[in-house]
């Protein structure tokens, strides 16, 4: 499953998706949702804690003037990655 995020924690129900997430799901952060992915925050820590794999799309990070925030253990990818990440799984749930 592929879980977009397009909102900031305070925005979303962040122990229902954390609760959901398998080895198989991918998360990624996009528009203000990046903000999920900036260094030491508590969301940040649990979705990095979780089985999933954690993107973030670096455009959205650049334009919010944030690349130098992000925690290494976001993968940043661009919009072909975001195609390849659709492709990947079967299934997408918008958050």
């Amino acid at each position: 499953m592929l879980y977009t995020l397009f909102n900031t924690p305070s925005h979303m129900d962040t122990s229902t998706l954390l609760a959901m997430l398998t080895e198989k799901d991918a998360v990624l952060l996009l528009q203000d949702g990046v903000i999920s992915a900036i260094k030491h925050t508590h969301f940040l820590n649990q979705l990095i804690s979780s089985p999933a794999k954690i993107f973030a799309l670096q455009e959205d990070i650049l334009a919010r003037g944030l690349i130098n925030l992000i925690d290494d253990n976001v993968i940043l990818i661009d919009y072909a990655g975001f195609v390849d990440l659709t492709e990947e799984q079967s299934k997408q749930i918008v958050w």
